[in-house]
């Protein structure tokens, strides 16, 4: 029996988001929620991940049609991993216009994922005439003019990215909305301490520029239902749904997509630097990581865990010089079938 309990916090956009929503900067913004609320147990939170026995394990935000009663229609990664020999063999008989569908289509629902643990292509929804996504994921770019901090006169102009969802091929009532669902085991020892910071944490907004209106999201959390786990008989490897680092005793069998993430400092750590002196050199960012996209599909050789990758990515002082910093980048992971 799993020591971690599961569940779901469904985010209902009120505005566009400027950093996106990976599993990573999730779990900063609950370390940093802790932090600046003053929780007694922070010590004892942030030493799980030292210890390698995580109190919460964070998917990434995955696209939902949602409602007041929660999720209706949830929506997974397109797994890195779609294709048997055989099914190879399908696909040549495939038109061109179908298989730049499956190259170019990002999100699936949850019986497409089952039809890809068959290896059914002929059961995929998204590959029909008639079919069509429910919503598309939109990325406005804006100018900003950088205001100095430290008495330089200089100002400088940067982008500034905005990501929206937007309905597509779907009506939705006046009580739905097209949101976001985040996944979430939390340790069952700290369950109780824990519920009321998970409802809390986002509250207050998510990521760059949060202070001016960006990444606000009116929050439910649910314990999550089993029905929104795809059921896969026969499992035999897994798929994260997480942006994460493959710990080093992890499976290495499977199918992956790499990119290179360039972090900041959270609120509670900028605020934990020797200095607030403007002279003083105040680095704000962590060292470059290269993760694993959500969709990575590993094989397995034995029953499959409640989690892969890496606990904290500082024990080794890989992210910042600071002993004491934590990075956790775990992958929150679903059964998936691989054919031979």
């Amino acid at each position: 029996m799993s020591d971690y309990q599961t569940y779901r916090l469904v985010l209902k956009p009120k505005s566009g988001l400027s950093t996106p929503l990976q599993a990573d900067t999730i779990w900063g913004h609950l370390a940093s929620y802790l932090a600046i609320s003053g929780h007694e147990y922070l010590k004892d939170f942030l030493q799980s991940y030292k210890d390698g026995t995580p109190a919460v394990i964070f998917s990434d935000g995955l696209p939902a049609l949602a409602d007041e009663d929660g999720v209706f229609e949830q929506f997974y990664p397109k797994p890195l991993y779609p294709t048997s020999a055989e099914l190879l063999d399908k696909l040549k008989d495939m038109n061109r216009d179908k298989l730049k569908k499956i190259k170019k289509t990002n999100w699936i629902k949850e019986d497409d994922y089952i039809s890809l643990c068959k290896g059914d292509f002929s059961g995929l929804s998204f590959l029909k005439d008639d079919d069509k996504e429910p919503f598309k994921i939109l990325t406005e770019t804006t100018m900003k003019n950088a205001v100095p901090r430290w008495g330089n006169e200089d100002t400088e102009i940067y982008p500034l990215e905005e990501t929206y969802l937007q309905p597509v091929g779907v009506e939705l009532k006046s009580n739905e909305f097209l949101g976001w669902t985040i996944f979430f085991k939390v340790r069952a020892d700290f369950e109780n301490q824990l519920k009321q910071p998970l409802g809390n944490f986002l509250k207050h907004g998510y990521g760059k520029k949060k202070g001016v209106g960006k990444g606000q999201f009116e929050i439910t959390l649910l314990p999550l239902q089993e029905d929104l786990i795809p059921e896969v008989k026969d499992a035999n490897a897994f798929m994260s749904l997480s942006t994460y680092v493959p710990d080093a005793d992890d499976p290495i069998d499977g199918y992956w997509q790499t990119f290179t993430k360039y972090g900041k400092l959270g609120e509670a750590g900028v605020a934990n630097l020797p200095s607030n002196d403007p002279s003083a050199e105040r680095n704000l960012f962590k060292s470059p990581i290269t993760m694993l996209t959500p969709g990575a599909v590993f094989k397995l050789n034995e029953k499959m865990k409640d989690y892969y990758g890496v606990a904290d990515l500082n024990t080794d002082q890989r992210v910042r010089n600071e002993r004491e910093y934590t990075h956790p980048a775990l992958a929150y992971v679903i059964g998936y079938k691989v054919f031979e």
